[in-house]
């Protein structure tokens, strides 16, 4: 009965510091929008406990992106790494990170590389990439499979030219809003992109006029 209780006991034990052993290295990623819906940086962080000397991870890309040539970025944290990101077969982007002199990654937090992706055609929805097969090879040449992690592409944003309050239409209560937008009146829920109608990066009395323009043949 007590062989029991401690192989119950035991098992508890592992079944609480499993995952947690697993939560202590792990891979986060973040897609920063460069051009609205065509051009993103890709960030990849390690956070570990183990030490680990090389890794390979596979960027898997949406219908349309690519990886952008010349932009792979390592941080100080590969300093003394070879790094190399090639692009397959079938559209995924292989980071590969390795030490001549089995070095390990520096620091335990923080960057490990970044990338830039391009797509053919601006998204016009969010898109996922996924970074999986994320293999790392330890200090004792043991490898370990981290956990695969997705990130979202941002699609690029549609503006309704002349609609300045937001509401979906282009009427004279836009007309209202770049006249106070002229005259130096601010608020949140003003659309300037959608006031700048003549694209000059201004909105001024031309603006105002263009939406008059615009709202009078509308009707």
């Amino acid at each position: 009965m007590h062989f029991l209780r401690h192989i119950l006991i035991l098992a508890s034990v592992c079944c609480l510091l499993s995952p947690y052993a697993e939560a202590q290295n792990t891979i986060t990623a973040e897609a920063t929008s460069l051009t609205d819906g065509e051009r993103w940086t890709l960030t990849a962080s390690l956070a570990n406990t183990a030490t680990y000397i090389a890794f390979q991870a596979d960027v898997v890309l949406p219908d349309g992106v690519t990886l952008e040539d010349g932009s792979l970025q390592a941080t100080a944290r590969l300093q003394d790494h070879n790094v190399s990101a090639t692009t397959l077969s079938d559209g995924r982007v292989r980071i590969v990170a390795y030490s001549n002199t089995n070095t390990a990654i520096a620091e335990s937090t923080g960057t490990l590389f970044s990338i830039n992706l391009v797509a053919e055609t601006p998204l016009t929805e969010a898109a996922t990439v996924t970074l999986r097969n994320l293999l790392f090879t330890d200090d004792e040449y043991n490898e370990a499979t981290l956990p695969a992690v997705t990130v979202a592409l941002s699609p690029k944003q549609t503006t309704l030219r002349g609609d300045v309050n937001g509401d979906g239409t282009v009427n004279g209560l836009d007309i209202v809003a770049v006249i106070s937008i002229v005259l130096g009146s601010e608020s949140d829920t003003y659309d300037t992109a959608a006031a700048d109608l003549n694209n000059d990066d201004t909105i001024n009395g031309l603006d105002i006029v263009g939406l008059i323009n615009l709202v009078l043949t509308a009707q």
